[in-house]
């Protein structure tokens, strides 16, 4: 096929040894088993594909056919080649190798409207692929989508929220408009809330989070950075944040406020509203598989929910939502 190129420019099948192949025939005979002609019929009744060759543009080549149902899954073409090997050293002869080629062409529309099916039908997409060294691969996605509307106090808020767990680890990313202010709220948490990451924007600006245990069972420890201001450490007592019901409440082991604001301007909720709002939504249920924190743990679980208490008092915060219960 390479030898096509030249052919309307130099109008000679000589060229066609540079293309790889042993003898001009060799060329045409290429030529004919793909296109149905001769180089010189197939040019001569079509000048305009010539004139694309010569490189005005990438050719689009039609060969006309007669129509095949959409169905058939496979169509098989076998092309004969002949292969001149020929070697300039006089102590190697010249030899002649026959290769016959398959080339198999799948019902490609059948193929990728079956797949989108499939794919639609279920929530996880697979793709695999192997290569030539052995090591195979696979993309696999599975996420959940959630999207709630409702109204508060300080206007309409829309939730848009998203889901990936694995095992123990789970993050939930919402994005949120409550009238003309998008909010976003993303939480990471690893290993049952052992380890917890939180990010809250709004109004380009953001306050993030990041929680963790301590060698003490009833103390946390916490880090916050508004912006890019320097980080603030602190060592929360869990028993105290469970009993906070606003951000004024929350206080370190030194009675030192907790900055959980920053340049921030969120508009004005709790998550006790939050869950008036949306708590017993279906969907959220649903959403939740079942598993949906109530916000108000038995007395020898309480310790556990900190992380979760905290997070959910932050200004802005849209997580309260999207707690599982331990």
């Amino acid at each position: 096929m390479h030898a096509m190129r030249p052919l309307p420019e130099w109008g000679k099948l000589t060229h066609a040894l540079e293309a790889g192949y042993g003898t001009p025939s060799a060329s045409i005979s290429m030529f004919k088993s793909v296109l149905g002609t001769t180089p010189t019929v197939y040019f001569k009744t079509r000048s305009k594909f010539a004139g694309l060759l010569a490189g005005a543009k990438s050719p689009r080549t039609r060969i006309d056919k007669p129509r095949t149902p959409a169905y058939k899954a496979l169509t098989e073409i076998e092309i004969q080649t002949q292969i001149h090997c020929t070697h300039d050293s006089p102590d190697s002869p010249a030899s002649e190798k026959a290769t016959a080629m398959k080339l198999q062409r799948r019902g490609f529309l059948k193929a990728a409207t079956t797949g989108l099916t499939i794919g639609f039908a279920n929530r996880t997409i697979a793709f695999g692929q192997t290569s030539t060294t052995g090591v195979s691969g696979e993309i696999e996605t599975s996420s959940e989508n959630l999207r709630l509307r409702g109204k508060l106090k300080s206007g309409i808020l829309s939730l848009d929220a998203q889901e990936f767990q694995h095992r123990a680890d789970r993050s939930v990313i919402v994005r949120g408009k409550l009238d003309s202010t998008e909010l976003y709220s993303a939480m990471f948490s690893h290993h049952k809330d052992l380890t917890v990451f939180a990010l809250f924007n709004d109004n380009d600006h953001s306050t993030a989070v990041a929680l963790s245990e301590s060698s003490e069972r009833k103390i946390g420890h916490a880090v916050i950075w508004n912006d890019n201001n320097t980080p603030q450490i602190y060592k929360i007592n869990k028993g105290e944040i469970m009993e906070a019901e606003s951000p004024k409440d929350v206080r370190d082991v030194n009675s030192k406020p907790l900055d959980l604001l920053g340049s921030r301007k969120p508009p004005a909720f709790t998550w006790q509203e939050l869950e008036s709002a949306f708590g017993s939504d279906p969907a959220l249920l649903e959403f939740m598989r079942g598993r949906k924190s109530t916000h108000h743990p038995v007395e020898n679980e309480k310790l556990s929910e900190w992380s979760c208490r905290l997070l959910s008092i932050v200004p802005g915060s849209l997580l309260s939502l999207f707690w599982l219960a331990l």
